[in-house]
Order: C-alpha cells, then sequence, then structure tokens
C-alpha cells in the first residue's frame, strides 16, 4: 500500500502504549533519529479519543494490542472506520507473537506487526527500520554512528 507519506520537516508518531518504560524507551529511540513529534495514548479509549479528535492522520501510528479499556484490535477498527489506515501507516508494536494476531491485525489494516524487541540497541535498530520505511526519514545508524 502507498501512503501519502511524504514527510518534509517534523513527521508526527501517535505511540499507544500502555507501559510506561516501553513508552519511555521508544520515544528515546524516535529522538535519537530526529522524531520529536509523538502523541501518547496510553489504554485504547484515549487512543480512540484522540484519533475522533485529529483532523489529519499522523505520519505513523505505533500500536501496542494489549492495552487497557479497549484492546489493540478495536483500536485497529478504528483507524480503519475513520480512513486512517488508508492515509497512515500502522504497525502493530506488540510483545505479542502469534499468527492469530499477526493475521487479525493485518487484516484490519495494519501495513506491519513489528514484535517489540526486548532489549534497547534491537528497539533502537526496529524504530529506525520503521522509520526509514514509514516516515522516509534519512538515519544514522546509531550503533555505528555513521
Amino acid at each position: 500500500m502507498l501512503y501519502n507519506n511524504q514527510v518534509s520537516v517534523d513527521p508526527q508518531v501517535l505511540l499507544v502504549e500502555d507501559d510506561a518504560d516501553t513508552e519511555s524507551l521508544v520515544i528515546r529511540a524516535l529522538r535519537k533519529i530526529g522524531v520529536n513529534l509523538v502523541s501518547v495514548a496510553r489504554d485504547g479509549q484515549e487512543a480512540i479519543e484522540m484519533i475522533a479528535g485529529l483532523s489529519k492522520a499522523p505520519h505513523l501510528i505505533l500500536l501496542d494490542l494489549k492495552l487497557p479499556k479497549v484492546d489493540g484490535f478495536e483500536v485497529l477498527l478504528e483507524l480503519q472506520q475513520r480512513g486512517f489506515a488508508d492515509q497512515s501507516p500502522i504497525v502493530v508494536f506488540s510483545s505479542e507473537d502469534s499468527a492469530t494476531s499477526f493475521n487479525r491485525a493485518r487484516n484490519l489494516g495494519a501495513a506491519e506487526y513489528a514484535v517489540k524487541p526486548t532489549n534497547f540497541e534491537e528497539l533502537q535498530l526496529t524504530i529506525e527500520r520503521l522509520a526509514a520505511r514509514y516516515l522516509k526519514t534519512p538515519i544514522t545508524n546509531s550503533t555505528t554512528g555513521s
């Protein structure tokens, strides 16, 4: 699928994540590659409310599945119904690693399903890969400094 994601200056990311430590690490990884505009929803209900208030889709949506109040699949359905799945890449970013969840997420409009890495270096590389693919941002490999 092609997205209208020609990011000029400041890419905007919506992070839907209930774990404070993961939220902090993802934001840190995004900032290391120059992505500073990150909105955070800490549960599915908050994400749906944020989505309802948006006039324009963010450049990238990182979505956990295991969320309080409303799960990530319901958030995906809301994003799909509002047409955001066609405007913005939605990356499911979850610790859940099952074919059933992968297939369900893809059927609901997720562009990609990424299993959360267990350490910061792997998380940084995953975020760099996602940014290069979906934000079209020139990135510096943080592990080599090049």
